[in-house]
């Protein structure tokens, strides 16, 4: 039987069911979405944060891909040319170029978000790893600029910061020496001026998600450190979207970033669904 409420009892009901309203269309709305950004289409681009880049702008079938970076960075993009070949293993099998020069007020850490636009639909590494879901595949030179006019560098570090649970899969399929991780790693460890490579990802070992740098030399006031060609590499996974962080900083070392916290898309869902269920229960009490 339905009865009749009095008008401050409807009014209580109305401002619950606003409310929960609210709560569902705020988690809606930290769901991934699309971004306005400036397109990448050929040659030497310099670009403006937001930009993304997908086909045609490189060579391969990856999926899209948008870089965010703040107004102390500049990034500039070069596609790479030629056939495409995954197979390869070699230059054929890049993007292309990027160069991220970074400006350093003091010694606190710059970071550049990489997000790929949806999420994949290729997955690796079996039973084709390298012709399908290569994913992301770059070569990244970062020119950094001390611009404190007293203090130097002794050591500079950089790495690649994944939020999401990472997928599970048999990196050593790809090709049989377990180089390339499910999380984004790099490959390689350029050609660093004037520090010289310390620890992380190396040619002939596992790729690794941080590089340190050190050693000799140093870069006063003013200077400048170059870490030369480094390979940038995530995987592309069916059904998730990629995305990670590149933190560069001056004076520091870093290690293999964790790896364990859950995606970002997981709280906004449970934030939807608690406003659907506040609905559901506003509901249920009006009507006895």
């Amino acid at each position: 039987m339905i009865r009749r409420r009095p008008y401050s009892e409807l009014a209580g009901l109305f401002r619950r069911v606003v409310w929960a309203a609210c709560a569902a269309l705020i988690g809606w709305s930290l769901l991934p979405g699309g971004t306005d950004a400036d397109m990448i289409v050929s040659g030497t681009d310099t670009l403006k944060s937001p930009a993304t880049w997908t086909t045609p702008a490189v060579r391969t079938d990856t999926i899209g891909w948008t870089v965010t970076f703040p107004a102390n960075v500049t990034v500039d993009w070069v596609p790479a040319t030629g056939n495409y070949n995954p197979a390869s293993g070699g230059a054929a099998s890049i993007e292309g170029s990027m160069t991220i020069t970074a400006n350093f007020p003091d010694t606190n850490p710059i970071s550049i978000g990489f997000q790929q636009v949806a999420a994949g639909t290729k997955n690796n590494p079996n039973p084709t790893p390298r012709a399908s879901g290569l994913g992301l595949r770059f070569q990244l030179d970062s020119v950094n600029n001390n611009q404190d006019p007293t203090t130097g560098w002794g050591s500079f570090a950089m790495k690649l910061v994944d939020p999401n649970v990472q997928p599970t899969f048999d990196n050593t399929s790809l090709d049989n020496q377990g180089l390339h991780p499910s999380f984004p790693h790099f490959h390689g460890k350029g050609t660093p001026t004037p520090f010289n490579f310390v620890s992380g990802s190396d040619d002939g070992n596992k790729g690794m998600g941080f590089v340190n740098f050190g050693n000799d030399g140093t870069v006063g006031p003013t200077g400048v450190f170059d870490t030369g060609l480094i390979g940038v590499h995530d995987f592309e996974v069916s059904g998730l979207a990629r995305q990670f962080t590149l933190v560069l900083q001056p004076n520091t070392t870093f290690t293999q970033p964790p790896i364990l916290t859950p995606e970002p898309s997981t709280l906004s869902l449970l934030l939807v669904l608690a406003g659907v269920v506040a609905l559901i229960g506003t509901f249920r009490k009006g009507i006895e």
